[in-house]
């Protein structure tokens, strides 16, 4: 089977490799789509990574199914966790806690979906209708990661809320706060392409360039005195003490989407504003299913959000890194690979 493997750090390289055995309990999965994730991106320049093969996101379908009674041809999806369903975090519904979530976890501690095929915990799998656009389905993972950050921050309905960052995992919390809860979204980007982008968004209400001249203003005039609830979906060091400063005393700030493995901000400013954090991990299975069921009933704005397909190869995905991650302006935003090409 073919593979991108990291030769090196942030370098990919093609192989080739026998498909290893079925492992009991688990069915082989031939990958359709896997979808880039900014984590990608971290996993890639870290030398532990070097001769894995990452991704995470993924949908497919069965080619060999063991002992997990599903049936080859099967179109499913699936998360990369794998939590364990008898610790005291799991019998509690936080599974999302596990000690073992990220043991035999595809794309992160066993070879992921940057190859044709992956075994997956047959227990995990989900199977979709034969009109399922399976393209969704490698989106399901950061939708469920932004509806466990708005599930753990509790935010209310019909609420206005400050989504900081625009990248995919902003524009998923945008999605999720505005179709699950009905709330007045507001967006804050960088680049003026993808501002432009998704100020096109269905469930956006409005993204502001925080490059815009009058940008504070106008961030001022949505929200006289501040916002009550808000998203950090950017997390990148020296950015934290910005959003603080957009927030009221008191507000509640989710944390997600981390873009640095440190962050620095000003912990006196933190405690007199008295603002309540949440750290957003992963998401529960519950969660996922959730996500998934956001594919089935908004296909169309969902399927907005998937800007371009590449195919598996080395070279390709070096340059669409480059584009994704390291553009100042880029137009991209969610994109997959298309294992047929």
């Amino acid at each position: 089977m073919k593979s991108v493997i990291v030769d090196k750090v942030k370098s990919f390289k093609n192989i080739e490799t026998e498909i290893p055995p079925l492992e009991e309990g688990k069915a082989l999965i031939k990958v359709s789509y896997t979808g880039i994730c900014g984590s990608d991106n971290l996993m890639y320049a870290l030398e532990g990574t070097v001769g894995s093969v990452i991704g995470h996101e993924f949908s497919g379908i069965v080619e060999d199914s063991g002992t997990t009674g599903f049936k080859k041809g099967d179109r499913v999806v699936a998360p990369e966790t794998n939590p364990c369903g008898k610790c005291e975090y799991c019998l509690s519904g936080r599974d999302y806690l596990c000690p073992s979530l990220l043991s035999d976890s595809p794309g992160i501690s066993r070879p992921g979906a940057y190859g044709d095929y992956i075994q997956v915990r047959g227990d995990l799998l989900i199977k979709v209708p034969d009109d399922y656009d399976l393209k969704l389905g490698a989106i399901i993972e950061p939708i469920a990661i932004s509806l466990h950050a708005i599930d753990q921050m509790h935010l209310p309905k019909n609420k206005k809320v400050l989504i900081w960052g625009n990248g995919p995992v902003g524009g998923y919390a945008a999605f999720v706060a505005k179709r699950k809860l009905g709330c007045e979204v507001i967006m804050v980007g960088r680049g003026q392409e993808r501002v432009n982008f998704c100020n096109k968004l269905p469930f956006v209400d409005v993204c502001l360039s925080m490059k815009d001249p009058d940008f504070d203003a106008k961030l001022e005039e949505l929200a006289p005195g501040g916002f009550e609830y808000a998203l950090d979906c950017v997390l990148a060091k020296g950015g934290m003490d910005q959003v603080l400063t957009k927030l009221k005393g008191g507000a509640s700030l989710s944390l997600v989407g981390a873009h640095s493995p440190t962050l620095d901000y000003n912990t006196g400013f933190l405690l007199s504003k008295g603002t309540v954090m949440y750290a957003a991990n992963f998401f529960t299975l519950a969660e996922f299913k959730e996500a998934y069921q956001f594919t089935l009933n908004y296909p169309e704005e969902l399927g907005m959000t998937i800007t371009s397909s590449v195919k598996l190869d080395a070279d390709e995905l070096l340059k669409m890194f480059d584009k994704l991650f390291n553009s100042k302006n880029n137009a991209e935003y969610k994109v997959v690979i298309d294992h047929s090409l």
